[in-house]
Order: C-alpha cells, then structure tokens, then sequence
C-alpha cells in the first residue's frame, strides 16, 4: 500500500516481510523495538490482514492483505492502487474484495480483520452501507 501514495517506496512486501528494517531507513522514523501482534485463527482457519491507505479525502488510495493459516505460514499477500478514494471507501474496498474473491470459496472456515470501525459497523448492519 505504500508504493500507491509513495512510487519511489524501493521495497516490494516480500522484502517488508523479511525484514521493516529497509521501511524505517527509508522514513526516517528511529525504533529500538519492533512489536509484532498477531493472534492466528482458530485450527484448520485462515486470516486475511488486511488495510486500506490513503492520503486523505479522496486522494491516491491502495489497499493491501496478508494471508495466513493457523500455524502463521504466510499462504498470500496481495497490494494495489485502487484510484482517488475516501478512507472509509479504501478500508470498504479491502474486505468487499476479498468478500468476492473466489480463493475464499474453497475455504469453509477464514477470518477478515479489518482496523476500521466503520467497516465493521457496516458489515454487520447492511442499513449503514455506504
């Protein structure tokens, strides 16, 4: 998601999964400690991790995901631009994504978390969709 507000962003998610050491040279920001939450689905389930990024209202938007089994194994990672979006659209546009995509019907048992409140709210009550 980064290389859809920031182009010249050198790292691709394969590099960011080795290692955010590249990510903080390249923003500057000092850490002396990486933390790493990550509770994993119940056996036999699957997680997607997924965000949508912006710049703003309605400016260069991206959305982007990782998939993981029980165990933690890394089974997908996906990350694109999406065009000119509000925040709560990009954060919509992950899950709605992923919600149609045809790897989640082979699966009888996976989890979409989502950081936005608004996604959430309007999943569970189809009357405050956008």
């Amino acid at each position: 998601m980064v290389k859809a507000i920031h182009p010249d962003f050198p790292y691709s998610p394969s590099d960011l999964l080795r290692s955010a050491e590249g990510q903080i040279r390249w923003s500057n920001i000092q850490s002396t400690e990486t933390v790493v939450i990550w509770s994993p689905p119940i056996v036999n389930s699957f997680k997607w991790n997924a965000d949508g990024s912006t710049l703003g209202k309605l400016e260069p938007s991206g959305i982007g995901g990782v998939l993981r089994n029980h165990h933690g194994h890394l089974l997908g990672i996906f990350s694109l631009s999406v065009g000119i979006l509000d925040s709560n659209i990009a954060e919509l546009r992950v899950v709605v994504e992923l919600s149609a995509s045809n790897c989640l019907l082979h699966y009888r048992h996976i989890i979409i978390k989502s950081n936005s409140a608004n996604v959430i709210s309007w999943m569970h009550n189809s009357h405050n969709r956008p």
